[in-house]
């Protein structure tokens, strides 16, 4: 059961990638996410696009105060913080998070422009609007860049009923992580699903990421109904400490 919910999950991520390839600049870097400072563009305006857009565009301060502040020094979901763990096996992790409009700007090399550009092309023409109010993400990773591995686990929540909602999130969520060919890094084939810590889990293979000072190890997915997670190790007792910890 499982296995056939992520499998959707993977191919609902391939059919918004191919439909909004051109939108992105190219595949974020994993922010050290969403590297380790990722390129913060300009705040984001009150409104966004003409009278007509359906952009709906965060009006929390979360908005406000996402360009040029550091990611560590960003705490706007708390509540997803909580539920990532705050050390793996006995090495401190750092934790950080972004709501709202906060996150694809992060993620995105494109800026404002470049948020709606991807917003636009992902939204199903007459359908409901997508807001950016529904969605944040959050990460952990080292505290010791000098001696612990560039491991990390990250949580987005994940959209109960828009479709349109769903497709960023994971383009944004899958985003964060640089894989070399993104067509094999969402078939679910690529995957074998793992029970680790008691959880059914798809794990993929290390040659399908970028393997950098930001990142080492294959990927692990995992999801509940209120959220999504993803890991990336190359250290299975690490990953089986940090699914451990989660819900």
């Amino acid at each position: 059961m499982l296995r056939r919910h992520v499998q959707t999950t993977l191919l609902a991520l391939g059919a918004a990638l191919s439909f909004s390839a051109c939108a992105a600049p190219s595949t974020p870097a994993a922010p050290s996410t969403l590297a380790a400072q990722p390129t913060s563009p300009a705040p984001a305006p009150d409104q966004v696009g003409s009278p007509s857009s359906r952009v709906t565009v965060s009006s929390t301060p979360a908005a406000e105060s996402c360009s040029g502040t550091s990611a560590l020094l960003l705490h706007q979901a708390p509540e997803l913080e909580a539920v990532l763990p705050t050390s793996v096996q006995g090495r401190s992790l750092a934790r950080w998070s972004v709501r709202g409009r906060c996150w694809p700007e992060r993620a995105l090399q494109g800026g404002t422009a470049g948020v709606d550009d991807l917003v636009e092309r992902i939204e199903t023409p007459g359908g409901a609007p997508i807001n950016l109010d529904n969605m944040a993400y959050a990460e952990a990773r080292r505290t010791d860049t000098s001696t612990d591995p560039p491991y990390y686990v990250s949580i987005a929540t994940r959209p109960l009923l828009d479709e349109d909602e769903i497709n960023l999130t994971l383009i944004l969520f899958f985003g964060s992580a640089s894989y070399h060919d993104v067509a094999a890094g969402i078939d679910p084939q690529n995957y074998k699903q793992r029970t680790i810590a008691g959880k059914e889990v798809l794990v993929g293979t290390e040659d399908m990421l970028d393997q950098n000072d930001n990142q080492r190890g294959r990927p692990y997915f995992y999801e509940t109904i209120d959220y999504m997670f993803f890991l990336i190790t190359d250290d299975d007792a690490w990953a089986a400490d940090a699914l451990g910890q989660l819900p």
